[in-house]
């Protein structure tokens, strides 16, 4: 029987591309203390998978290793290439501050480069994860031909109704969305399905959030069975999503109930599976 696996394959995708000379990094596991282990395995994941584009990603913890389907390790048979760099990272609730410390040392030159930030709630650490490690990255010197490019990016823009609202193409399986002035929008899927959303701006932050019944068509192409269990069982869509190029892009977070299935069999259901969302502005 062949095992299928959706949504969690769009997060972790990157730990797939590997390059010869690509550097080789260490992860610790995380330190957290003050949230659920679920939210503290959504930051570290969503933290790997962005190393992951950039250097090769070593779990240095044997029960994890145990775990994980030899993506995260070196797998050729007799390699014994020591990491480059290691990364060791804590996440803590602070009077209501969420706070993300990363480290990463240069094995090579013995250089240690930290990074530390706060912020109000785990979405907005979420929404602002991947430039913080690209940050951090770049200051450890950790780059094949030069920094990603979102690192040279500017930082993210204003955000106001007047300059959200309109039609936005992108993301998943989604093929519109239409933000208008009343706080309300519609998205419309791939499959010809239509959900209805609500939004707000907080922290400079756009929130949207689902607010239409779950429909098996929100989830296609999910065998009909699956898809009929998830709208039983999901939790309504969200993202939370920045402003960038000059009001062109929006990039951010989904935050979505993932499943691991076998034919039309559900093995598992995974709420709150969060990964990298981008819509862009459709043109006028």
């Amino acid at each position: 029987m062949k095992k299928s696996i959706i949504f969690l394959i769009i997060l972790f995708f990157p730990c797939f591309l590997r390059a010869a000379d690509k550097p080789v990094v260490g992860i610790n596991p995380f330190i957290v203390h003050g949230l659920s282990p679920e939210e503290g395995r959504i930051i570290e994941s969503l933290i790997h998978s962005y190393i992951a584009v950039v250097g090769e990603v070593v779990i240095n913890d044997a029960k994890q290793e145990s775990k994980n389907t030899g993506t995260e390790r070196l797998i050729n048979a007799g390699e014994t290439r020591l990491p480059d760099f290691i990364l060791s990272g804590s996440i803590a609730v602070d009077h209501d501050n969420h706070i993300l410390i990363l480290e990463i040392t240069n094995t090579r030159i013995g250089e240690t480069s930290l990074y530390t930030s706060s912020h109000r709630t785990t979405g907005e650490l979420l929404l602002r994860a991947r430039t913080m490690v690209e940050t951090l990255l770049a200051a450890g010197n950790i780059h094949s031909g030069g920094p990603p490019a979102s690192i040279r990016e500017d930082g993210p823009e204003p955000i106001t109704e007047r300059n959200i609202i309109g039609t936005w193409r992108g993301d998943t399986g989604i093929e519109i969305i239409r933000l208008r002035q009343d706080g309300k929008g519609i998205a419309i899927f791939s499959s010809g399905a239509q959900m209805n959303l609500t939004y707000t701006i907080e922290n400079n932050a756009l929130k949207v959030t689902q607010n239409s019944p779950n429909t098996e068509r929100f989830y296609y192409p999910v065998p009909y069975g699956v898809a009929k269990q998830l709208v039983a069982k999901a939790e309504p869509m969200r993202w939370e999503l920045l402003l960038y190029q000059k009001g062109t892009s929006l990039k951010g977070i989904k935050v979505t109930t993932a499943v691991r299935y076998e034919d039309n069999t559900v093995l598992e259901f995974l709420p709150g599976t969060t990964r990298e969302a981008e819509w862009t502005r459709a043109t006028r």
